[in-house]
């Protein structure tokens, strides 16, 4: 492979540049329709019975996919991105490369094969930077294209069997025009697949019977008239076929491998200017960001000016080592244009800040000026503010489309020197908002935990008319308590409590913190600086290290995960490290403000919080935002909220600002220390939720803007800096002067101006497209061009009222600053300037009567001085009037409680509660354990299991808890069951702390195969939560610690894959992996351990924004996609997690309520389906389980065609929609799906299995469902307390922003093709069927390509056979000539790797039997051995796959001794003359292998055997049998298990060849290794070699099981073969060797007299085995039907069986039985199997003599009666 990217390399040669004719999106859409073609093609041949190939079943189950990334690839790629890659003849070099990389690995995308090739590739011809981010995107387009050649061909081969099926019609069953369903296909002409039509008619043919006999014929003459035969085309269609869906599975697989492959690691692995970058050790230290935004200027550097990357950057490095400077310096600092110089020889005009400030007022205040006067003539300077507002938007509107976003660069890992304090400064009155706060420092600690990171909350005193208040000890002694507590906790000195005293302030005249805010952080600085005490009462700091940042925050700010690690990053990083000037920072940033977010349920309160609040949550998709004081200046505005350099604080703004004479300190302390915004890190706040409140806090900010009018006049600050100060002022004229405009007639001016923003959106939404399409919410949102109409209209409304508070500000701040001088610390905090203002109707008249005041003056004003229009005046007048009355309106809180419901129904409720409770409280007994059985089950023998899960295990602890909320038990008797459930757990056997999945509940004892599941782990641990806050609430301390350990024991990380960043769905432990299956969507029942995962910190926090968030719509509405679509997945995780209103979560809880409603309306039934038993049972009479769902909503083929309600699971939906899960109660109550404990699990709707057309009741009650019916009602009549319970823990408050991620605006559908609401069965082949055996009993498995046939049993003996030539030594006493020894060389102990020829009872065996492969599982004693083995389906070799683990504490030193004793003859000379047979063998080495060559009768045969493997030392090879087996000795007892025998390493020939090899393998505890050994034989020395190189690499047996398993689906559906017969067809057969039907005959064998040559009387050779069946009454023929159907199998295998089948029928006239036989093998097209060798013969008895007779039972190794029943029956009972 590398090779080929090497060659393909040096083929590109780059010439010219990219063509729009080869933009991929054009031919992708092309693609994309032929797809859909298919899969409309795929569903008619399934609607009409046509079987679809297993291509085709990949695609139908997985078009989804394809058809989001199609929608997702053209928001990816752009035509201007595209036509500056580079090109090779006009087309882009990086999507030729990704055509080859599908074609050459048949569309296997794996993350090392794209690291190998891009490498190879990039070792003759660098790729630029921009190529290889294009890479997954142009993989993607490669891999659709691929797909769309496979459905090409299903398209063609579909419509030829639709053709096929049109003749058949017409020919064969002679059917009416008006009757045939495949006319329209009667003449469709087609080109190509034409083997496809051979394949189909003959299966069709085959199912005619004798009736098509003649055509077949017909159709076997015509094709070998081509050259060929039947079977031969069937094989090649066959392969093809089985090719088809390795191709499409590989593709699809890859597609969804590349959206989880981590591409940024990628990048940096292979991109070829990272080695060179990483030189500069801040840039190794970058985060990724970072490094990205260097790239990305390099990037454009060397396309500007035609030089390659690597050169640039070497470059850079080079001039940055010269000058001692980090390189970021040159692309992003100040030197930016020094390095520009350098490189290209030419000079860069840059503009400076002052330039551009010249240039950016220019822009706004001519046209602001120009615009006024000529629309207001003399009145010009009252529209001068107001139109200056509309170009200061324009001005924002056109940088923020012409400038990306800035990007703060910042450092990846924290210095250990960057000691951080995160302070929350605010007043204090009362001891709860003291543990508010502190809580809310311990929430930011788990989410930022970092070792030089410390916590304080900074209390100041509030304003009074004396020192000492009542409350102050109160507020000194929490905080202390508080602090020490959580110290305690965490176990080091984290958290801290400061507390000011009150100082007499003249000015004010009152008590109060000194400076207030402001003060206290200076007086903070100052002690962490100097230690001086300042006027803090209370410090609980004692001894921390040297800080050098703060954070500061407001008390209701919310710092997220990982942000105070950014923050300090941003400080960290040189590029931003601030160099000081005078009394400024003129260069990098000693103040940090991040981007403020507001919080979902502060914008969500009321109506005015949803207008103007803006989107509240988290964006996951959201990243920099512009800003355009920092996207041109460099400079931004602080706004109170962000990390500053402490010395330097201290340094520029001590004794800077005069004290009593600022309140709102926030932009000047940004502009002394030039305050930087960091767009891309987020804090949430909170929004106002009412009007006056939000009116309040801008006249608070007016005033302190006023304040600090002076700094325009005087100090050190620039004219960037002045600029911001003037704007404040300037803006906050702006009502005031739009107010004026409708004084003076200027109200058109006015209106333009006010509603501007609304026709900016406008436009917006008429000129810029957006992708995407628009749907409809289940609640009123305030979005796009509508709301911003609306918030128009409303600051309109708002205007006389905001104008006078402004007016006032002012005026009361200029009084002060000029005239009194005193109160200009005034300050009334937001929760007491609430209680001021009131919330009732007449405070809001009163407080807004200036409206109805100013609407009168504006009247008189048009009445008496005609200076503005009556009609406006008027209208102005009514609506002002109104607006005391609509504010009061929209700041009311918005009512989200949930649908009331009568007593009567809750008493109901309570009814259905105590029933469900019932169960627990009957089995959760001591002989249980305590523990939950996992079903009961009605009429069964045995009515509860004695299983349960981690699930059924933690849902019990919370029914426990929510029978006491319901008053079922007292506290105590709560309390006690809790405890002893809870012993039992502690108890249980684990797994780095998790539960596995099952148990035996009386034995304790995990069930095997062992395994841990992620959904059931995150289910329990969620509900540890809810236990151990219940158990702190009601003071058992002791087990609430216990139940906290169990917690912190349980280790997510190893159920993660950090490449994918997502949750595997389980660890198989057996195999010591991770299951390759993952959960990827965030509508899935898995959602709860994720969230915990995260809370508990043991996964990252991004992981969450790794699951898919794609959505689907019905009738408009919008919800994310599940893979079934079941209630369980969407509500499962709601009986904890909250949902927050407005957020994507809740909408999608909303629409898939609304879907089951309306999918069960369509259908007639009650709703609420998804996973439960349904109505069917096994041998032991248990329902079996399943997921059922709505189709719209899952991603899952196939689930319209089965319907069965779960009642638990519409009950889910409880606290949502109460009335609606009351009335479909009741439904389900008259269906009868209510008795003993409550609800039934389900009732089956599924046509195919109801009962007299009505729904079958399934009478069993699981134990997690009706733990959910019983916890769902405990949520709903007791307020969702699970929930708050859940949520009360600190570490899910960490967590509890992940659940505030928003509905995003524009968005992609999934799954747009949706599936009639109709039952159209899915076909289900049940071609493969996988069968288990623990205990070795015989049982064969039969596995084959047609030529290479491999048997063996579940012992592992067996043999090979290739054209009928044994290719391995198989007799009596010898069944197995194929094993690995394992010899652990410290204990000398030894074992093979299947359970033969080293048989062990005390061993634990599994092994898997399928029609594609076979597995071996061993565990002895501490190492675990895996064997995995299938033949090749397009060479003749077999692999045994051999995976060995140490599952001892300490390292195992093994000697691995590979063992195989070929013979390439025929069986009968090998049993003659087996040491003369051994002088034909010639032997060599081939590399690491090991080649024979035998050769008799002219004709030469190869055979190849070598290993692949990652870790194996010392690799021996021994040619001869003594030396490895010893003499006088077997394979059972070698005497390598005694003795430590040297190989030679020769290939030296002995009259006992074996091939063996011996290396030396170290395994460390819990590793395992896997070892690949592969046997080939050919005719052909070329082909032995090529299959060398093919397979001689680490991975490549994967190609084999998978094409093995293709080619097992394709072969067995064409034949008919399901695998319960393949399994009855590999029991007959194992029977050959060791069978007892013989017996019962023993009398007449014995009684044989003849010779095998007598059997060739009747064409019998007596050289195969012969299967013996008796048969004397035609209605036994079913027999002998399984029977030729059996030998058919073998023969398709390459076995050769003789069937006999002795026709005893006594009439000498009829012959009614052997009329049928031939009736059979003519109607199953067997007849060339008649009387031929390894086929059929029909014997009748009254044709031969007594002696005949005993000799055909005295050579058969089988025999058989019909009349004793079905094949399978006899066998299984012998």
């Amino acid at each position: 492979m590398e090779n080929y990217a090497k060659r393909l390399a040096l083929e590109h040669g780059i010439q010219g540049k990219t063509s729009k004719r080869f933009y991929p999106i054009i031919e992708l859409k092309k693609d994309f329709e032929i797809i859909r073609k298919a899969y409309d093609v795929l569903t008619e041949s399934i609607s009409l019975d046509i079987p679809i190939p297993p291509s085709g079943e990949w695609l139908l189950d997985n078009f989804y996919i394809i058809e989001e990334q199609v929608s997702v690839i053209s928001d990816e790629i752009s035509l201007k991105q595209f036509l500056k890659l580079p090109a090779v003849k006009g087309k882009a070099r990086i999507f030729l490369i990704a055509d080859a990389m599908v074609e050459v690995n048949d569309g296997n995308i794996t993350n090392d094969f794209i690291k190998r090739f891009i490498r190879a590739y990039s070792s003759k011809r660098k790729l630029s930077m921009e190529e290889i981010w294009m890479l997954p995107v142009a993989l993607k387009v490669a891999l659709i294209k691929y797909i769309r050649i496979v459905a090409d061909r299903i398209i063609a081969s579909q419509y030829q069997k639709f053709k096929v099926a049109s003749l058949i019609e017409r020919i064969i069953k002679n059917k009416p025009q008006r009757e045939q369903s495949f006319y329209k296909y009667k003449n469709i002409n087609l080109n190509g697949e034409i083997t496809a039509y051979v394949e189909f008619l003959v299966y069709l043919l085959k199912k005619e019977g004798k009736n098509a006999k003649k055509y077949i014929n017909i159709l076997s003459e015509e094709v070998k008239k081509a050259g060929t035969t039947l079977d031969e085309v069937i094989k090649v269609e066959h392969y093809d076929m089985a090719l088809r869906r390795v191709s499409m599975s590989n593709s699809i697989t890859s597609i969804k491998n590349i959206l989880r492959y981590n591409f940024v690691q990628i990048f940096e692995e292979i991109n070829g200017i990272e080695e060179i970058l990483n030189k500069d050790i801040w840039y190794e230290k970058s985060d990724f960001d970072t490094k990205n935004l260097y790239r990305s200027k390099i990037q454009k550097l060397a396309q500007k000016l035609k030089l390659s990357e690597s050169y640039v950057a070497e470059k850079l490095i080079d001039f940055s080592n010269e000058n001692n400077e980090h390189i970021g310096e040159y692309l992003v600092g100040e030197k930016e244009n020094e390095f520009y110089e350098k490189i290209s020889g030419r000079k860069k005009r840059v503009l400076s800040n002052k330039d551009k400030l010249f240039i950016y007022l220019l822009f706004i205040y001519v046209p602001a000026i120009i615009v006024s006067i000529l629309t207001m003539n003399l009145n010009f300077w009252i529209a001068l503010i107001p139109f200056s507002e509309v170009f200061v938007l324009l001005a924002n509107k056109f940088v923020t489309k012409t400038k990306k976003p800035t990007i703060l660069p910042r450092l990846e890992d924290i210095p250990e020197d960057a000691n951080t304090f995160v302070i929350v400064p605010t007043l204090l009155n009362n001891s709860e908002k003291v543990k508010e706060i502190i809580q809310n420092l311990e929430v930011f600690y788990l989410g930022n935990k970092l070792p030089n990171l410390y916590f304080a909350l900074l209390g100041d005193a509030s304003e009074e008319s004396t020192e000492h208040m009542d409350f102050d000890e109160t507020v000194k002694n929490t905080g202390t308590l508080e602090v020490q507590k959580l110290n305690e906790k965490y176990g080091e000195e984290r958290f801290f409590f400061l507390y000011r005293k009150r100082v007499f302030n003249k000015s004010q005249g009152k008590f109060l913190g000194y400076e207030r805010k402001r003060g206290m952080i200076t007086e903070f600085v100052q002690f962490l600086l100097t230690k001086a005490k300042g006027t803090f009462l209370v410090n609980t700091i004692n001894e921390i290290p040297q800080i050098k940042y703060i954070i500061t925050l407001d008390c209701d700010t919310i710092l997220p995960m990982d942000t105070a690690k950014k923050l300090i990053g941003v400080m960290e990083h040189p590029i931003n490290k601030p160099i000081i000037s005078g009394k400024t920072v003129v260069k990098g940033h000693a103040l940090i403000q991040p981007k403020v977010g507001i919080s979902m349920e502060s914008s969500v309160l009321s109506d005015f919080s949803k207008m103007f609040a803006g989107s509240g949550g988290i964006d996951p998709y959201s990243t920099a935002e512009s800003n355009v004081y920092q996207d041109l200046f460099d400079e931004a505005i602080f706004t109170g909220k962000g990390i500053f350099n402490v010395e330097i604080f201290n340094k520029l703004l001590k004794d800077e600002i005069p004290e009593n004479t600022v309140l709102s300190h926030d932009l000047l302390e940004g502009s002394y220390l030039r305050c930087g915004l960091a767009s891309d890190i987020e804090v949430i706040d909170g929004f106002p939720s009412r009007v006056n409140s939000y009116m309040l806090r801008l006249s608070r900010w007016t005033r302190g803007d006023w304040q600090i009018i002076s700094w325009l006049f005087k100090g050190p600050l620039n004219s960037l800096s002045k600029y911001k100060i003037f704007d404040n002022l300037r803006r906050s004229l702006l009502d005031i002067f739009l107010l004026a405009l409708f004084f003076v007639n200027g109200y058109i001016p006015a209106l333009f101006v006010i509603f501007f923003p609304f026709i900016l959106d406008l436009l917006n939404v008429l000129f810029c497209h957006r992708s995407g399409k628009k749907s409809k919410n289940y609640l009123p949102i305030f979005d796009g061009a509508s709301g911003s109409f609306i918030r128009c209209f409303f600051n309109l409304l708002f205007l006389p009222y905001k104008a006078v508070l402004m007016i006032k500000a002012i005026g009361i701040t200029l009084y002060r600053l000029i005239i009194s001088k005193t109160h200009m610390l005034d300050w009334v905090t937001a929760a007491d300037g609430e209680r001021i203002l009131g919330k009732k109707l007449k405070d809001y008249i009163f407080s807004m009567s200036s409206c109805f005041v100013v609407g009168i003056l504006l009247v008189l004003d048009s009445i008496f001085f005609k200076f503005s229009n009556m009609y406006v005046s008027l209208f102005l007048f009514v609506l002002w009037s109104f607006t005391p009355i609509v504010s009061f309106f929209i700041s009311r809180p918005i009512n989200y409680d949930k649908e009331k419901t009568t007593p009567k129904d809750e008493d109901y409720l309570k009814d259905i509660a105590l029933k469900t409770w019932k169960y627990f409280d009957d089995y959760m007994n001591e002989k249980n354990n305590y523990l939950p059985p996992d079903n009961y089950q009605v009429g069964r023998k045995k009515d509860i299991v004695t299983t349960t899960s981690s699930t059924n295990i933690g849902l019990a602890l919370l029914s426990i808890i929510s029978a006491s909320d319901l008053k079922f038990i007292n506290n105590e008797e709560c309390i006690f069951k809790l405890k002893k459930i809870l012993d039992t757990i502690f108890k249980l056997e684990k797994w780095n702390g998790h539960l596995y999945n099952w148990y035996n509940i009386e034995k304790l004892e995990p069930l095997y195969p062992r395994f841990i599941s992620t959904v059931d782990s995150g289910n329990f641990v969620g509900y540890l939560y809810v236990v151990m806050q219940f158990l702190a609430n009601n003071n058992e301390e002791e087990y609430r610690q216990k139940v906290e350990e169990l917690i912190k024991d349980t280790d997510f990380s190893k159920l993660y894959d950090f490449e994918k960043n997502l949750f595997s769905i389980g660890f198989d432990i057996r195999e010591n992996r991770l299951v390759d299956s993952y959960y990827d969507l965030l509508a899935s029942e898995a959602r709860l351990a994720s969230f915990v995962a995260i809370a508990k910190r043991d996964v990252p926090y991004k992981h969450w924004f790794s699951m898919s968030r794609s959505l689907t719509t019905v009738d408009r509405y919008k919800g994310l996609v599940s893979w079934s679509g079941t209630m369980f997945e969407y509500f499962m995780p709601l009986i904890v997690m909250k949902s927050y209103k407005y957020t994507i979560l809740d909408e999608t809880y909303d629409f898939c309520i609304y879907s089951q409603r309306r999918y069960a309306k369509k259908l007639g039934i009650p709703w609420g389906i998804s996973e439960s038993a349904f109505n069917l049972q096994d041998l032991n009479l248990n329902y079996q389980y399943k997921a059922f769902g709505i189709p719209w909503l899952g991603l899952k083929r196939g689930l319209k065609d089965e319907i069965v309600v779960a009642p638990y699971s519409s009950f889910l939906a409880l606290s949502k929609s109460p009335k609606e899960v009351l009335k479909n109660a009741e439904e389900l109550k008259k269906l009868g799906a209510f008795d003993k404990y409550g609800f039934y699990d389900s009732i089956d709707f599924t046509p195919s299995r109801m009962y007299e057309n009505k729904g079958a009741i399934v009478k069993t009650y699981m134990a997690h469902h009706e733990a959910l019916i019983l916890l769902s009602i405990n949520n709903y009549l007791n307020d969702e307390i699970l929930q708050k319970r859940f949520g009360e823990n600190t570490e899910i408050k960490c967590a509890d922003l992940l659940l505030h991620v928003r509905v995003p605006a524009i968005i992609i559908f999934t799954k747009k093709k949706k599936e009639k609401v109709k039952i159209m069965k899915y076909k289900s082949y049940e071609e493969h069927v996988e069968s288990i055996i623990n205990n070795p009993a015989g049982n064969v498995n039969i596995q084959s390509n047609g030529k290479y046939t491999l048997v063996i049993n579940d012992f592992g003996e067996g043999y090979s056979n290739f054209d009928n030539i044994l290719v391995t030594r198989y007799k009596d006493s010898i069944k197995q000539s194929m094993c690995m020894y394992i010899k652990n060389l410290e204990t000398q102990e030894m074992i093979t790797n299947t359970p033969y020829p080293m048989y062990n009872e005390s061993d634990e065996y599994e092994i898997k039997f399928s029609p594609s492969d076979s597995s071996f599982y061993r565990k002895s004693g501490d190492i675990d051995v895996t064997t995995k083995i299938a033949v090749s389906s397009e060479e003749n070799i077999e692999v045994r796959v051999i995976t060995i683990k140490n599952n001892f504490s300490k390292s195992l030193n093994l000697d691995l001794i590979t063992y195989v004793e070929p013979v390439l003859t025929y069986k009968n000379n090998d049993i003659v003359h087996p040491a003369y047979n051994n002088l034909f063998f010639r032997a060599s080495k081939y590399k690491t292998g090991v080649l024979l060559n035998k050769r008799s009768h002219n004709e030469s045969l190869y055979y190849i055997n070598f290993l692949t493997f990652d870790k194996l030392d010392n690799l021996e090879i021994e040619l001869d049998k003594s030396k490895v087996i010893g003499r006088l000795r077997d394979m059972k007892n070698p005497i390598i298990s005694k003795q430590d025998v040297a190989f030679s390493n020769e290939t030296n020939m002995t009259t006992n060849t074996i091939i063996s090899f011996r290396g030396n393998l170290k395994l460390e505890p819990n590793e395992s290794q896997i070892i690949s050994c592969f046997y080939g034989v050919s005719k052909k020395y070329d082909n032995i070699i090529n299959m060398y190189e093919k397979y001689n690499a680490v991975d490549s047996y994967k190609r084999i099981f998978e094409l093995a398993y293709s080619k097992s689906l394709v072969e067995n559906r064409f034949l008919g073969y399901k695998g319960k017969d393949i399994i009855v067809y590999n029991k007959l057969f194992s029977m050959i060797d060791n069978n007892k039907t013989r017996e019962k005959y023993k009398d007449k064998i014995n009684q044989n007299i003849l010779k095998q040559n007598s059997l060739w009387r009747f064409g019998i050779s007596g050289d195969l085995p012969i299967i013996l069946v008796r048969i004397n009454r035609v209605n036994d023929v079913y027999v002998i039907n399984d029977l030729i159907l059996a030998v058919e199998y073998f023969y398709k295998k390459g076995l050769k069986v003789d069937l006999v089948i002795f026709n005893e029928e006594d009439s000498k006239y009829e012959q009614y039985v052997q009329d049928r036989l031939y009736e059979i093998i003519s109607a199953k097209n067997l007849n060339y199997l008649l009387h031929q060798n390894g086929g059929i013969f029909i014997v009748k008895k009254n044709d031969v003599s007594v002696d005949e007779e005993n000799l055909i039972f005295s050579h058969s190794d089988i025999i058989l009666n019909a009349r004793d029943g079905f094949l399978k029956e006899q066998l299984y009972d012998e």
